[in-house]
């Protein structure tokens, strides 16, 4: 038999053979990687044995080498696609300027008042009868529109033109809002039980199909319910896509470098709605602009040819030929040689296909519920002052430099996570930034009224920490769940997050009465859920958890926040 120490020979860029890498150099591994993420020490692992460990492959093998690299690359435009598809919305279904047409006149120039209109209570919804063939107007007998005149000096053509929905079919705008807002609720959950069910490369498959026939039929829509329709699959589409996306990058990615790459793929999220905003500024016309952010998404069936499928999920699923064909295209790509021995001790090392642990086994530890109730607070509350600040802060009259400099806004706090949590650890950086929102909002919420630009600061403060924590839950949430229902939870979470979105402009509302309470709301429950983070268990640079033995053996000894201020 093959002399067990010559598991895996390293070869150089030509691809000569070069060093041998001896068991005794794989157990170093371990060691360091052991060493640097503060595990607690345990009895060496020999790769070549049934106890080799997935995690230590991926860190022989590289954590961020060429393989790694071209999938996050590849990755980042579906990271992209969901802001391109979702947040589309807020130009196709601009609201513009309009008021009743003159049933008499032509009218192809918007006035914003003429003056056969100046007595009228509701010009923009109602206008004066016509007496005669003379159109002249009985200013006392007033009628509801059924024909508008609209300004096109923003849009030339916008969905809520086009299909008239004003005055009395207002309704049908709010309907959307709704519509893809519980297009994401159902989305969440259903593509990350599918995804865990069948696999993260025919979950990618299938979100691709809703997203670019979403987009495509959005574009082609002939009435106001069949456009909400197939909104509502281009939205299920781009969630499920972000997060297939985040998990197979997570799952491919060693734990020297998941940080990074975890809070770097929200970069590309960001630079999809700086994109949408752009070509909107260019693209006036709704239809054009739909089709043209459609267009792209047609390379994801490329993608379908050529990603690979998640090791994790199929050796936890007892898949072993198609972990260890993946295995080694890694393994080529990043210019190692990896004997068969070596993928054959993964394979029963692991020994997650023994035990399938799903949902029901999270809510029946108590510790996993625990962990798990407290992720799902975080996931609505940042939810919540996620989107409820945004439209706090959405002051003035240009809808794109709002939407932009909003968008913008968000690359700054995802960089500054991935360093800030590589440094301070998962728990203390998350209960941070949540509580940094909520002195930001608090306060904001005690100042009058007059100090406009210190409430816009501190609002901004404030999106600042709800972006952080945004880009922090998804990162947290996937290391403290084993692998089998890894997705199944981060779904399940971004499912229940989306109630905080629904929440976020009826809280909003509630500004009309006082102008302190939303802030006063939000700051209030990012308190609660920052203190409630305390109770976590840090996975700072930990290995991503297999089995649900494993996730209940992280440590709950970390890092505090007075130990970051010392």
């Amino acid at each position: 038999m093959e002399n067990q120490d010559q598991l895996i020979r390293k070869e150089d860029p030509e691809g000569h053979e070069g060093e041998v890498a001896t068991q005794s150099d794989l157990e170093d591994v371990q060691s360091s990687i052991d060493a640097s993420e503060g595990l607690i020490p345990s009895s060496p692992k020999s790769v070549a044995s049934h106890e080799s460990n997935i995690d230590t492959v991926i860190s022989v093998l590289g954590d961020f080498g060429r393989f790694q690299k071209l999938l996050f690359f590849a990755l980042s435009f579906p990271a992209a696609a969901m802001a391109m598809g979702v947040y589309a919305s807020v130009f196709l279904e601009y609201l513009p300027e309009h008021r009743c047409m003159n049933p008499c006149e032509d009218e192809v120039d918007y006035q914003p008042l003429p003056n056969w209109l100046d007595d009228l209570d509701d010009p923009q919804c109602t206008r004066p009868k016509v007496l005669d063939q003379f159109c002249q107007l009985n200013v006392s007998d007033v009628e509801v529109c059924s024909e508008f005149v609209f300004d096109d000096s923003v849009f030339t053509n916008t969905v809520t033109s086009e299909f008239m929905a004003v005055c009395d079919h207002s309704f049908w705008r709010g309907l959307s809002r709704s519509s893809y807002m519980s297009a994401m609720i159902f989305g969440s959950f259903f593509f990350g039980w599918f995804s865990d069910s069948f696999g993260r490369r025919m979950c990618f498959a299938l979100t691709a199909i809703f997203l670019t026939g979403g987009s495509i039929g959005s574009a082609m829509a002939l009435n106001f319910p069949m456009y909400i329709a197939f909104r509502f699959v281009t939205s299920m589409g781009g969630v499920g896509m972000f997060i297939t996306a985040f998990v197979l990058c997570m799952e491919f990615i060693g734990p020297s470098y998941r940080t990074i790459c975890g809070f770097g793929i929200e970069i590309p999220f960001a630079m999809g709605e700086l994109y949408v905003g752009f070509l909107a500024y260019f693209i006036r016309d709704w239809r054009t602009l739909q089709v043209v952010i459609a267009g792209p998404f047609l390379l994801f069936f490329v993608y379908i040819l050529w990603l690979p499928e998640s090791i994790r999920w199929a050796l936890s699923k007892g898949k072993l030929d198609i972990a260890k064909v993946t295995l080694k295209r890694m393994a080529k790509c990043n210019r190692i040689d990896i004997s068969d021995e070596l993928i054959d001790g993964v394979q029963i090392g692991d020994k997650i296909q023994e035990k399938q642990d799903g949902l029901i086994a999270v809510l029946a530890s108590p510790g996993m519920r625990q962990r798990f109730l407290i992720m799902v607070a975080n996931w609505v509350v940042v939810t919540l002052c996620y989107y409820g600040l945004g439209m706090i802060a959405s002051i003035g009259d240009n809808i794109f430099l709002t939407f932009l400099v909003t968008a913008a806004m968000e690359i700054p706090s995802y960089v500054f996570c991935m360093f800030a949590a590589s440094r301070w650890g998962r728990k203390p950086f998350l209960s941070g930034v949540q509580i940094l929102s909520a002195l930001a909002c608090v306060t904001a919420g005690c100042l009058p009224e007059d100090l406009y630009v210190p409430k816009l600061v501190l609002t901004v403060i404030g999106k600042f920490g709800a972006s952080a924590s945004f880009a922090m839950v998804f990162v947290y949430t996937a290391e403290l769940f084993p692998t089998p229902m890894r997705n199944t939870v981060v779904g399940l979470c971004s499912t229940c997050a989306r109630f905080g979105g629904v929440l976020a402009p009826l809280i909003i509302e509630l500004g009309l009465i006082q102008p302190q309470l939303p802030f006063l709301i939000i700051g209030g429950l990012s308190l609660l859920v920052g203190i409630a983070a305390c109770w976590l268990p840090e996975t700072l640079g930990r290995e991503l958890p297999d089995t649900l033995e494993e996730a209940l053996a992280l440590s709950v000894s970390s890092q505090t926040l007075v130990d970051i201020a010392a």
